[in-house]
């Protein structure tokens, strides 16, 4: 047992589990991108709260990122987040180029939000199926912010916590990189477990 009040056994049953979602995942980016996607080691991390806005790296790099609140039997929030040159190549792989300007392109975003709709559905429904939990998802949202600033603004959409489940997936590949974030709520992390048997 760990100071996060996981035991070993528990983590590496949700790092299984994130494996798992994360490859489903990336097989549905693989068939919308037409181009091989690589799926990373998942790491599942418990991050104080006070330093969840360093998990995707530097606080004021500029990124983009799509955005799930689940509700349901394991409630949180689920993230997509692309680096924005990235952001950029896959817009221009979707066929809808926007320069250097994703901020008033409409249709770029469009399609970058369905990117990540795809991911985090994708994975949200794999996790279902595993732990035959009902999940549901709402639209999601997009944003262009620096990364500190946009998951300042995820933190504040919901209750505090001291320390965050912060299960982190990365893509890579010809055409993206990015980052796949789900957070369960306070209190929610023990339906999952205990859909594991854990």
């Amino acid at each position: 047992m760990d100071s996060t009040g996981l035991s070993l056994e528990q983590l590496d049953a949700l790092q299984e589990l994130t494996n798992i979602g994360a490859s489903h995942a990336a097989t549905a980016l693989s068939h919308l991108l037409k181009a091989r996607v690589v799926l990373n080691v998942p790491s599942v991390q418990i991050v104080p709260f006070q330093k969840i806005n360093t998990v995707v790296g530097d606080p004021s790099s500029l990124i983009v990122a799509v955005y799930l609140k689940v509700f349901g039997d394991s409630p949180g929030k689920a993230l997509f987040l692309f680096d924005y040159e990235n952001a950029l190549r896959i817009a221009e792989t979707l066929n809808t180029p926007c320069g250097e300007d994703l901020y008033r392109d409409e249709m770029a975003l469009s399609a970058l939000k369905e990117v990540g709709n795809i991911l985090l559905g994708s994975f949200l429904t794999a996790l279902a199926r595993l732990t035959r939990l009902k999940l549901s998802f709402s639209v999601p949202a997009i944003a262009v912010d620096m990364a500190g600033a946009i998951l300042d603004a995820v933190m504040l959409d919901g209750e505090y916590l001291d320390d965050w489940v912060f299960i982190d997936t990365k893509f890579s590949g010809n055409q993206v990189e990015g980052t796949l974030a789900f957070l369960p709520d306070s209190g929610t992390l023990n339906n999952l477990l205990g859909a594991l048997g854990l």
